[in-house]
């Protein structure tokens, strides 16, 4: 299983957030904090988290599952969660960074896949710069919808 962190703020609307499969991280975080199961799902992908992005990565990577990080900052760029971040690649995070989220994809009715947008320094980034990657469990940080 995989997680994704996106340790920035969300679009004002995330296009196919609404679809079964897309879950709230705070809720998520309590729910794991209290000993319960994340919901089905083979890949994970969080989104805007920060400290608390960070902490619901960590809780899942302690029930086994892969996870990574998909920053909006490039790595000569440290997020003010710095600390925590450093902490998460010891425990065996990967990070991704440069991207932010642009779309959930749906198949079926169900989540299915997650384009990003690849950012970096200079003019905004441009369509062509997405890339997808495979999801069927979306976790919004504290924004939500």
């Amino acid at each position: 299983m995989t997680a994704c962190l996106q340790t920035a703020d969300l679009p004002a609307v995330l296009p196919g957030a609404d679809a079964p499969g897309v879950v709230e991280g705070p809720a998520l975080l309590d729910a794991l904090r209290r000993g319960e199961a994340p919901p089905a799902g083979a890949v994970v992908v969080v989104l805007c988290g920060g400290e608390a992005g960070l902490a619901c990565a960590r809780e899942l990577r302690g029930r086994g599952l892969s996870v990574t990080v998909v920053c909006r900052r490039s790595p000569e760029e440290p997020p003010a969660c710095a600390e925590a971040l450093e902490a998460a690649l010891r425990e065996g995070i990967a990070v991704e960074p440069c991207a932010e989220p642009a779309e959930v994809i749906r198949r079926g009715g169900k989540v299915r896949w997650l384009r990003l947008t690849r950012t970096g320094p200079g003019p905004a980034a441009r369509a062509a710069d997405q890339f997808v990657l495979p999801a069927d469990l979306v976790v919004l940080g504290g924004r939500g919808r």
